[in-house]
């Protein structure tokens, strides 16, 4: 597997009471020395962008997103303000529901060392009376914050670490260890352990539907092959009872949640670069991953924990940006069913611009069944709101948001 990758563009939106855009000399004005193109009215009804300004080594394009697309737009990053954010301005939340467009502006190759860029952005955000959204955060137009993240205000806050200890002890039986609350993204081997621990709790739930007279004695094979592998102490509480119920004890929703772990599995195993991973709509055929890359039910030591290894930080984040984009996508259908135009917020999205590539797509929105998902199957779209999920917990806890697996937030 290459550790080459393409570099993605800088990227920030910003949104503005005004439904105007700016004149084409003001942009000049707050470029200086770039060459300001405009394109005509004609041009932007097909597609293209409003302005894209250039500098020899540096080139910003300036998106406007379409007026039928602005008012979910803006009840999603509303979503995000109130879920993900700390507002410093108490107000932010009513200007962003009367905004009136969202200029979403792409940086290539990314932001420069000299600041143009970013002084770009500051400029234009002022031109429209403006805010501006960046790396998970909302600022004014002079550089002030509005609104982040709670991390992004002070790293160092020891923020109710009672309450997160005895989370901990709920659920691993133990106190956590040193570091525990803010270790960062796990370590590749770490990564290996709890992809072998999903990959056990698979074969566990799938041993209740298993017609042979013999399933305990596999299931007591499957806990000593566990504890062999030294996979117990990364085990949470409800997974070791999951593990030690014996055979057709579990409840119908146990062996669900289970089985649903082989979605977390996937993209674990996509990040050890074991594996890729399968379209949006298809589950995880996990038994042949388990078996054989995985070696999890042989009896030799498996090859994941020999020299584990992830995919690149960039890879990593590429990922969560379209695991959440594919998460974001599918509950909001199930909370307004109507089609969009998923290419364009592909450009704009709050989240950051993220990759089609490989995603399905029909009527320049997300397929599901080859369909738009506005046409599709209503299982199949229920099927796949349960992928999304499961795949946008396991990178969320790759990025490290928590040490704890089943403590992960999916808010969108």
């Amino acid at each position: 597997m290459s550790n080459e990758v393409k570099a993605m563009p800088g990227n920030a939106a910003i949104y503005s009471p005004k439904s105007q855009l700016p004149s084409i000399d003001a942009l000049r004005t707050a470029a200086p020395g770039a060459k300001v193109t405009a394109a005509s009215e004609k041009e932007r009804s097909r597609g293209a962008p409003p302005f894209i300004i250039t500098w020899p080594d540096l080139m910003v394009t300036v998106n406007q997103m379409p007026a039928e697309q602005l008012v979910r737009h803006l009840q999603g990053f509303q979503g995000y303000l109130q879920s993900r954010c700390e507002l410093v301005d108490p107000e932010l939340l009513q200007r962003v529901g009367g905004m009136k467009q969202c200029l979403g502006l792409v940086v290539e190759p990314d932001f420069d060392e000299e600041g143009r860029g970013e002084a770009l952005v500051l400029a234009l955000t002022e031109l429209v009376e403006g805010v501006f959204f960046a790396g998970g955060a909302v600022y004014a137009a002079d550089g002030s914050c509005l609104a982040a993240p709670p991390e992004e205000f002070d790293e160092d806050e020891d923020e109710d670490e009672e309450e997160y200890e005895e989370e901990y002890e709920a659920q691993y039986g133990d106190t956590p260890p040193e570091g525990a609350r803010r270790e960062g993204p796990p370590t590749a081997m770490r990564v290996a352990q709890r992809t072998l621990v999903f990959g056990a709790l698979t074969a566990r739930a799938q041993l209740e539907d298993y017609p042979g007279e013999d399933r305990e004695q596999r299931r007591q094979w499957l806990m000593r092959r566990v504890e062999d592998l030294g996979l117990w102490p990364e085990l949470e509480r409800d997974e070791r009872r999951i593990l030690e119920a014996p055979a057709g004890t579990l409840s119908r929703r146990q062996t669900i949640d289970s089985s649903w772990r082989s979605e977390g599995l996937a993209v674990l195993a996509w990040a050890l670069g074991v594996s890729e991973l399968p379209a949006h709509d298809h589950t995880m055929d996990s038994a042949e991953l388990i078996t054989k890359k995985l070696g999890l039910m042989g009896d030799q030591p498996s090859p994941v924990l020999a020299a584990p290894k992830l995919r690149t930080p960039e890879e990593l984040r590429r990922m969560e940006r379209r695991l959440l984009a594919l998460h974001w996508r599918l509950r909001d259908f199930s909370l307004r069913p109507q089609a969009m135009d998923f290419i364009e917020f592909s450009r704009t999205a709050w989240m950051g611009p993220f990759e089609l590539e490989g995603i399905q797509l029909a009527g320049n929105d997300l397929a599901i069944g080859g369909k738009p998902i506005a046409q599709a199957d209503p299982q199949r779209v229920r099927e796949s709101q349960s992928i999304a999920m499961e795949r946008h917990h396991a990178i969320n806890w790759l990025m490290g948001q928590t040490w704890v697996y089943s403590l992960v937030d999916t808010s969108t």
